[in-house]
């Protein structure tokens, strides 16, 4: 199946340095993460009003100067190689500054291949939802969208969740920090169940949709 994941995490305290230091961290101590060389300047289109990356470069040296030329941009993206234990992918990160909330957004988008693997094996669903979960929970974000081919690379806040434009064509798993919404308003734009909801022992509720879509669409109509 030739589509990407991407989840959208809205809401992190903290700067783009900050932010991307707190990924790095997550993704070389849990994930045995490997960063890449590349590492691209990101800004809001003119064109689709979403935030994009351009003049990609192949020559970061390290960690180290991944955080410095995010400190010095506000804003940057760059790739790691993740060992998620159920399966391996590569991430693309994409962290922008939003003003005047003094918030970070970041945007991390998988490959292909793990997206089949996501549709094809049923077993790969409660793991990645949590590890959905563990990102989150890191970066302190207030909320998160996942979903395939999911191109609305905006700012993102838990009070958006009523509307279900909000969450693009096909959504995959959908969390927020435990408070920050009604999650029955949540499940009812989400056309989701109110068994599938997920809370986890750190204060955020999430829905999973992988291998639930049919059922979804019962439910809308």
């Amino acid at each position: 199946m030739g589509t990407e994941i991407s989840v959208v995490y809205g809401g992190s305290p903290g700067t783009a340095c900050e932010i991307g230091s707190k990924l790095a961290e997550l993704f070389e101590q849990t994930y045995s993460g490997y960063l890449f060389s590349d590492f691209a300047k990101v800004r809001r289109s003119s064109e689709s009003n979403v935030y994009e990356f351009y003049e990609e470069v192949g020559d970061l040296e390290g960690r180290s100067d991944m955080e410095q030329r995010l400190r010095a941009l506000g804003s940057g993206s760059f790739t790691y190689e993740l060992n998620m234990g159920f399966a391996p992918s590569e991430a693309h990160v994409m962290v922008f500054e939003s003003s005047p909330d003094f918030e970070t957004t970041v945007v991390i988008t998988f490959e292909k291949q793990l997206t089949s693997y996501l549709f094809t094996s049923e077993v790969t669903h409660a793991p990645f939802a949590t590890v959905l979960e563990r990102i989150g929970r890191t970066l302190q974000a207030s909320c998160f969208v996942a979903g395939a081919n999911y191109v609305r690379w905006l700012p993102l806040k838990p009070k958006e969740f009523i509307n279900p434009q909000v969450f693009g064509d096909s959504p995959q798993v959908v969390g927020w920090r435990e408070g920050t919404v009604d999650s029955r308003l949540v499940l009812e734009a989400l056309g989701a169940k109110r068994e599938w909801l997920e809370k986890s022992l750190h204060g955020y509720d999430y829905v999973s949709l992988l291998g639930r879509h049919e059922q979804r669409e019962k439910n809308q109509r």
